[in-house]
């Protein structure tokens, strides 16, 4: 009899703690939120959000970061990090990875990144004062995989060059033909008005690129330049060619964004807006176009299949004959799109942004 009650209950006990280990797996991300909420640390900037930042969204209008000012006796950041791997192994199979799921979950790459705070911002390292204050935008739509791979790599490169960033996934809310540029006009607008942050440089990011190399650096050229990054991919046999001009990866600050007032908002579907702003960039802001060597800057592609929602623009070569005409009143100056909600997860701020429709 004895042994029996002994053994019914360690199988009760076994269970217990079974279905209590699960639940707190389960409830893993929000603890760490809670924890990163309530951590008090000298030294490094802190943010704080006043809503449940896994799931609600929060107002576009009244963006609720407050910064605490960094300790002056920190040194500022080497420019170039002794950090840094070099060559990654960027691979989209499971097979050299050693996991069981990949690309991770939006939940494995918060905890593989402890130290990012709500809206997927990285206040910079601990023991110096980052000199890059970067924003990355990703304009996106139906591509889940694509931009956990790159949100994988990517934190894991600006983290290495001790950058103090943010993420920025702008991500059209209908099911109307893309556009671009009307996408990564919204979200400049929204991150160059954010308080307590003032970013000195602004990559727009194809979801579908990720860098080879961490020492290809994420960092503005000053205000007589403009930065393009992915100027060799894999795709294309790492050869700068077949007309490209400023697509895939592209960096201005501030000042110059506004200058060429943006990218245009005429372009629905695949193609043309980079070759507009490749225009603007040129001939009214009157910039160099700084591109790194290919060492260091070369991508990977992430293979997608064709978009339906993302067909070729068969009005791209009449826009862009007509880009100096337009380019005055067409741009950041005259975006109609509607940002219909911001929702700040640890890994990246998500924004739902409804696009102006396409004329008839």
């Amino acid at each position: 009899m004895v042994v029996g009650k002994l053994k019914r209950n360690v199988f009760w006990l076994t269970v217990i703690g079974i279905t209590l280990g699960a639940w707190s797996w389960n409830l893993l991300p929000l603890i760490i939120v809670k924890k990163k909420l309530n951590k008090h640390e000298a030294g490094f900037v802190k943010t704080h959000c006043s809503t449940d930042v896994t799931t609600q969204p929060q107002n576009f209008n009244s963006p609720t970061f407050e910064t605490v000012p960094v300790s002056k006796t920190l040194k500022v950041c080497p420019a170039i990090s002794d950090l840094l791997k070099g060559k990654l192994n960027v691979t989209f199979t499971e097979k050299n990875t050693g996991r069981r799921n990949w690309p991770p979950t939006l939940e494995e790459i918060a905890v593989n990144n402890p130290d990012l705070q709500v809206g997927g911002y990285y206040p910079g390292p601990r023991h110096c004062k980052p000199s890059d204050n970067l924003v990355i935008i990703i304009p996106f739509r139906d591509r889940d995989k694509h931009m956990r791979y790159l949100l994988h790599f990517l934190h894991l490169i600006l983290q290495r060059q001790q950058a103090r960033y943010m993420i920025i996934v702008a991500e059209q809310d209908n099911s109307a033909i893309f556009n671009k540029g009307q996408l990564m006009n919204a979200a400049f607008d929204y991150a160059s008005k954010l308080p307590g942050h003032d970013f000195n440089c602004y990559f727009f990011h194809d979801v579908d690129l990720i860098s080879e190399n961490d020492r290809l650096l994420y960092r503005c050229q000053g205000e007589d330049k403009v930065v393009h990054l992915a100027a060799h991919i894999d795709k294309y046999n790492y050869l700068f060619c077949c007309g490209l001009t400023v697509g895939g990866v592209l960096g201005l600050t501030k000042q110059q964004f506004r200058k060429v007032n943006g990218f245009s908002n005429a372009y629905y579907g695949w193609g043309g807006e980079d070759d507009d702003i490749n225009a603007r960039i040129l001939y009214v802001g009157k910039y160099k176009i700084y591109r790194p060597g290919e060492k260091f800057a070369r991508f990977r592609m992430v293979s997608h299949k064709s978009d339906s929602a993302n067909p070729k623009n068969p009005q791209r070569r009449r826009l862009l004959q007509n880009w100096r005409a337009r380019q005055p009143k067409d741009g950041i100056n005259s975006l109609e799109a509607k940002v219909t909600s911001v929702v700040k997860h640890l890994t990246h701020t998500r924004m739902l942004i409804k696009i102006k429709p396409e004329p008839k």
